[in-house]
C-alpha cells in the first residue's frame, strides 16, 4: 500500500520534514484522472535507492501516473525538501525535464520557481556535472545521446 511507501519516504535522513513534503505527498497520494500526457513517476526515487544503496522499487505501490507538468512540479517539491547528494539529484532531474519539455518562464514561475531559486539549481547542477562521484551520466550514455538524437 501506498501507506508504506509514504512512511518510508518520511523515514529517510535526506528528506526535511516541511511544507514541500507535504504538498508532495498530497500530488503523488491522489488518484490522478486527468486526461492528456501521463509520466510514471517513482514517488521514492531512484537517486534515493542509489543513495541508500538499495534496489529501485518498481512496485506498483511506488510508481505514480502523473501529468508532466506535475511530475516536474513532484522533482520541485523534491528538491525543496531534500539534502546533500540527493538535492543535487533533484535538481538535475528538474532541470533535465524543464530544459528538454522546452517549458515556458511562465510556467516555472507558476511552480513557485523565482529566478533566484532557477540561478541557485543551475549552480548545484554545474557541480553535480563535475563531481564525478554524484555524476549520473557516464561517457557512453553521452556517446548514445549525440548518435540517436541531434
Amino acid at each position: 500500500m501506498k501507506e508504506n511507501i509514504i512512511k518510508k519516504l518520511t523515514s529517510v535522513p535526506f528528506i526535511i520534514n516541511n511544507k514541500y513534503l507535504k504538498q508532495y505527498i498530497e500530488l503523488v497520494s491522489i488518484k490522478n484522472t486527468q486526461v492528456g500526457y501521463q509520466e510514471l513517476h517513482h514517488i521514492i526515487c531512484k537517486s534515493f535507492s542509489k543513495t541508500l544503496n538499495e534496489q529501485v522499487d518498481n512496485s506498483a505501490d511506488n510508481l505514480v501516473s502523473l501529468l508532466f507538468k506535475d511530475h516536474c512540479k513532484a522533482h520541485w517539491l523534491l528538491y525543496k525538501c531534500t539534502t546533500g547528494e540527493v538535492k543535487a539529484a533533484m535538481a538535475n532531474a528538474f532541470v533535465s525535464m524543464i530544459a528538454f519539455k522546452n517549458l515556458s518562464k511562465d510556467t516555472l514561475l507558476a511552480f513557485g520557481l523565482t529566478e533566484t531559486d532557477y540561478n541557485e539549481l543551475q549552480l548545484k547542477i554545474e557541480k553535480l556535472r563535475q563531481d564525478k562521484a554524484l555524476n549520473y551520466w557516464k561517457a557512453e550514455d553521452d556517446e548514445f545521446l549525440i548518435k540517436n538524437y541531434a
